[in-house]
């Protein structure tokens, strides 16, 4: 076990039943705004020949995709699907769990 959740800065987003999946829509304002909840890229290799980065099918993160927005890996077109998460934690909200469980299990 690691500290690494335990110092996480970003927030959990937490989908609920009534958060649905939807197509990816570049037109739609809340979508390009990229807020907190999973998205799903089209399955391949992004980014230069210097800095490749292969992604499998599978939900990412709003931080993720912002970040990979922000250093040019993906663009809007590379996500084809959303799940506005309506919740949200803290990042640290586990902090003091998770250094109890480092402190009383330092072999984990």
């Amino acid at each position: 076990m690691s500290c690494v959740n335990a110092c996480e800065d970003n927030y959990w987003a937490i989908g609920d039943a009534f958060d649905n999946y939807e197509i990816f829509d570049k037109n739609n304002i809340e979508h390009v705004q990229i807020p907190c909840g999973e998205y799903f890229l089209k399955e391949g290799d992004y980014g230069s020949e210097i800095s490749q980065i292969k992604f499998n099918a599978g939900k990412y993160h709003d931080t993720t995709i912002k970040y990979l927005l922000e250093q040019e890996y993906i663009t809007i077109n590379d996500i084809i699907g959303i799940r506005i998460c309506k919740k949200k934690l803290e990042g640290d909200y586990f902090k003091k769990l998770i250094i109890k469980l480092i402190e009383d299990h330092p072999d984990l």
